[in-house]
């Protein structure tokens, strides 16, 4: 019996349904977070849509046992831009402990709906996560990581 993958039709069945699931998994990935818009409306400008960094070029905050670090800073102040593309951060988590980064929104507080929360929320021990936001409001953002509050902190200046 021959291996239906050796067939032409076989090899166009396989084809489309790689087609398929990539299509379907675009789909789903463009539609995550489709209300953040409206709510950095609402919040002053801070959105968390999945964007491309600004200037083509990515930014990585290390996570550490218990600290955030960029370029050598450890609970850093990360500056960006207001507007455009957003920025995309990569998290690498390079501590043995459970981490993630919590951004406050204008209201400066934590554990509302205009907080910006990494993907995915529980970041283990060798793995990496990220975080994608656009602020529309020059200022000074807070974050945190949301397991090491008073340790895990920085700033984020949006200009």
């Amino acid at each position: 019996m021959r291996d239906l993958r050796d067939l032409p039709i076989g090899e166009m069945l396989l084809g489309m349904l790689a087609l398929a699931v990539a299509a379907t998994f675009i789909g789903v990935f463009l539609t995550v977070g489709g209300d953040d818009e409206e709510a950095g409306a609402e919040n002053g400008g801070a959105t968390s849509a999945p964007t491309s960094p600004a200037g083509g070029s990515g930014v990585t905050v290390t996570m550490g046992d218990n600290f955030f670090e960029y370029q050598g800073q450890r609970n850093p102040n990360i500056p960006v831009q207001v507007g455009g593309t957003g920025v995309l951060v990569d998290l690498p988590n390079e501590g043995r402990s459970i981490h993630n980064m919590r951004i406050a929104g204008l209201d400066n507080r934590y554990n509302n709906q205009d907080d910006i929360v990494s993907d995915p929320e529980t970041i283990r021990a060798g793995q990496n996560g990220n975080i994608a936001f656009t602020f529309g409001t020059p200022g000074t953002y807070t974050f945190r990581c949301d397991f090491h509050p008073d340790d895990m902190t920085g700033t984020i200046t949006a200009q």
